[in-house]
């Protein structure tokens, strides 16, 4: 999704260079793997004791924990989650900033809520979308709305619709 930001102006170069740098951090993470001997049994060892372990483990914190007759939603929850990951990243035709990180917590929420195992540290994977989207938010086009505005409009002062600031008005007494 964040790939895809400014994809009319920019074209296909944002994308190569977002998948080169994804495949340059994977090689770099996983080249331990190799120093055991044989990479694939190392591969299948990690995924064993990690996404493994943790696909199958239960909590008390999560809602289907909390009310086991929900439990028949996790699957059409889960479809759920996956289309709308599917359509913020393809529909949305402004991407702005704000936007983007709206709709990037929206989708870490909803993923994390079929979680089988949620606990409330995993709060801070969403928040900083939150406060970008929610603590920035202001009646006026600013650059994080996508709209090239002077300086004085992205720091809080109001401006007219000629450009031009207002003039601050007193009542004389």
């Amino acid at each position: 999704m964040w790939a895809l930001h400014d994809f009319r102006r920019q074209r296909i170069a944002p994308i190569l260079r977002f998948a080169l740098g994804g495949t340059v951090v994977l090689l770099l993470s996983f080249w331990v793997l190799d120093l055991g001997g044989d990479p694939v049994e190392n591969a299948k060892l990690v995924y064993e004791r990690t996404f493994g372990i943790q696909s199958t483990r239960e909590g008390p914190f999560t809602i289907f924990a909390q009310l086991p007759a929900l439990a028949v939603l996790h699957l059409p929850l889960t479809v759920a989650a996956i289309i709308l990951a599917f359509l913020v990243a393809v529909v949305p035709k402004k991407r702005t900033i704000r936007r983007l990180a709206a709709f990037s917590a929206a989708l870490i929420i909803a993923f994390q809520l079929i979680l089988l195992h949620w606990f409330y540290a995993y709060i801070v994977w969403f928040e900083p979308f939150v406060f970008l989207a929610l603590l920035l938010a202001t009646d006026e086009k600013t650059p994080l709305d996508g709209e090239k505005n002077n300086r004085r409009a992205a720091v809080g002062y109001t401006q007219e619709a000629d450009g031009e600031p207002p003039v601050d008005r007193q009542e004389s007494s």
